[in-house]
């Protein structure tokens, strides 16, 4: 329980906000299950990514190619992708109120935003996915523009042939 009341308490700054962000050498194969109720509190969320759209097409590059273990089937791919490439995000709460019964009552509202001093390019660009996939994965990272593998053949085709009928 310490993980979920640590962060409702106010900061040595006097605010409620907090920045999240997970050591890239994490083992995410080790993580416990109540983690997954903390992740839906405080953790990192797909709509925030649209802020950015290079993290996000990041993101979809990730989550279209990456083969989860066993153990990491279990995790959003948005978890693993924070824990792999140093994504941070700030978490924030602050008071509100509702009326229930005509009757005002005290709520805590949370809220997830881009850490905007976040250098996209350094940890999680679609570069630094690719090679990282091709280094811990066994599954051939998917190409979802078939068309550029027939581009590439008929280029290849072009260059190679020596007359119009070959060719053809």
């Amino acid at each position: 329980m310490a993980w979920f009341n640590a962060f409702l308490l106010q900061n040595q700054n006097h605010s409620h906000s907090w920045l999240f962000y997970f050591h890239s050498a994490m083992n995410t194969t080790n993580l416990p299950l109540w983690f997954l109720q903390w992740w839906d509190y405080f953790g990192c969320h797909v709509d925030y990514l649209k802020e950015h759209s290079l993290v996000e097409n990041d993101y979809l590059h990730f989550k279209n190619n990456f083969e989860p273990t066993p153990l990491e089937r279990k995790f959003p791919s948005l978890l693993i992708l924070c824990t792999k490439f140093f994504v941070p995000w700030v978490c924030s709460w602050f008071y509100d109120y509702n009326l229930q019964n005509g009757h005002p009552v005290l709520i805590r509202k949370f809220k997830i935003k881009w850490w905007d001093s976040f250098t996209t390019e350094s940890k999680s660009s679609k570069l630094a996915v690719t090679e990282w996939l091709q280094k811990h994965q066994t599954a051939p990272i998917i190409d979802h523009h078939p068309q550029s593998k027939f581009i590439a053949w008929k280029a290849q085709m072009a260059a190679s042939a020596r007359t119009e009928e070959e060719y053809l």
